[in-house]
């Protein structure tokens, strides 16, 4: 049930129930979220921005998804080592003793080189991706969404009972 609720969702966000400045930063906070190792206090901050701040639920755990199978099947070891880069760069040994050591940032496990090497990694991607995926939500809504709505050809097919039965599984009753 939580998965068809999530692919409701999913489809409610990109008819526009959600704004695509939303759906771009869950994107980008899942792609953090699936990189970094379940075990750690990264992930745990980053599922509870996730779900204090308004970003895209299910978009983000479509991310994370995507994310993590990603690294489990060949950035796993990429992750490790841009973390060793990042953590053991003698220039920057000083500056990370500083911050590791803060109250609440030493909690995050950013200390581990995989938690480091997947943060860095996601946070470029998600930064990378937030422009394109907000620029085409919004041209899929202009293009797509407004053209369907006028056809008639659209109208016709969407008052077919078969098609509202799938609109009510998907969609839901208005909820």
């Amino acid at each position: 049930m939580l998965i068809l609720k999530l692919i409701r969702k999913f489809f409610r966000g990109l008819a526009g129930a959600e704004s695509p400045t939303q759906i771009a930063l869950g994107f980008g906070l899942g792609l953090m979220l699936g990189l970094v190792p379940f075990a750690s206090g990264f992930a745990i901050a980053l599922i509870a921005v996730i779900l204090i701040f308004k970003v895209s639920f299910p978009f983000a755990f479509g991310a994370m998804a995507i994310a993590q199978a990603c690294r489990m099947s060949f950035l796993g070891d990429v992750c490790g080592a841009t973390g060793y880069w990042a953590l053991e760069t003698l220039p920057l040994e000083g500056f990370w003793a500083w911050v590791l050591n803060l109250p609440v940032i030493g909690l995050l496990s950013l200390d581990r080189y995989v938690v480091m090497g997947g943060a860095l990694i996601g946070t470029i991607g998600g930064a990378a991706l937030f422009f394109p995926i907000r620029w085409g939500i919004g041209r899929y809504r202009e293009v797509v969404v407004a053209r369907l709505s006028k056809s008639k050809l659209f109208k016709t097919i969407t008052n077919l009972w078969l098609i509202r039965a799938l609109k009510w599984l998907f969609l839901g009753s208005g909820n």
